[in-house]
């Protein structure tokens, strides 16, 4: 078997693995084009597409329940694609707050995509979009990381932080850090996890949290 073809079965077994884990987040996990044309949801996405509290789909397309927050989330995917490595994990993934009808809040992430369209078996996608009930965080989230990954108090505020939908700019003004500081942790984070993107960190914390909470 020639070198490419092995390469290319490892990551389609890969990808599969993958799906079937996202597939069992508690998280509402959707991959959409910038037009927001809905490629993949999981099962915890398609349930938030039917109660359309925050997300809907018309005419294939993911958008937002509330029409006044339409233009930001049609930019912050038009701004997601982009194949320039050397920008940070913060500059390649956005955030943005969204209420329901009773006034509930959720955070939405949009985290750009850097996938390989010439390998078979992927999904061709620009953005990855979270949407996290605020109100249903887990609160036993931060044991759960120090057991998981190792980590310090710090690093696991800062994890915290982000997985609620907050910016760097947001945590180091909330905790009176410098933007070196949290940067510092950040990278931490990145190489205790494994991952390299501030997209990849939060959808490993949330699978953590989903498996352990099984």
């Amino acid at each position: 078997m020639k070198y490419e073809e092995l390469r290319q079965r490892r990551v389609e077994s890969h990808i599969a693995s993958l799906n079937a884990l996202v597939d069992h987040l508690a998280t509402p996990v959707l991959l959409v084009e910038k037009t927001g044309l809905l490629r993949y949801s999981n099962l915890a996405g398609q349930e938030a597409l039917c109660r359309a509290e925050y997300l809907v789909l018309r005419d294939g397309c993911v958008q937002l329940h509330n029409m006044r927050q339409r233009r930001q989330f049609l930019n912050m995917l038009a701004a997601a694609p982009s194949n320039d490595s050397s920008l940070a994990a913060s500059q390649q993934s956005s955030t943005m707050r969204l209420l329901d009808g009773e006034g509930h809040t959720a955070v939405l992430i949009v985290q750009a995509l850097h996938w390989q369209a010439s390998i078979s078996g992927l999904r061709l996608a620009d953005a990855v979009l979270f949407l996290i009930d605020a109100d249903k965080t887990p609160p036993t989230i931060t044991t759960r990381l120090q057991i998981v990954f190792g980590l310090t108090p710090a690093e696991t505020r800062l994890a915290v932080y982000l997985v609620a939908g907050k910016s760097l700019v947001e945590i180091s003004a909330y905790l009176h850090l410098s933007r070196e500081t949290i940067k510092s942790q950040l990278r931490s984070l990145f190489e205790k996890t494994g991952t390299h993107r501030q997209g990849e960190l939060i959808a490993l914390i949330l699978s953590s949290i989903s498996i352990s909470s099984a």
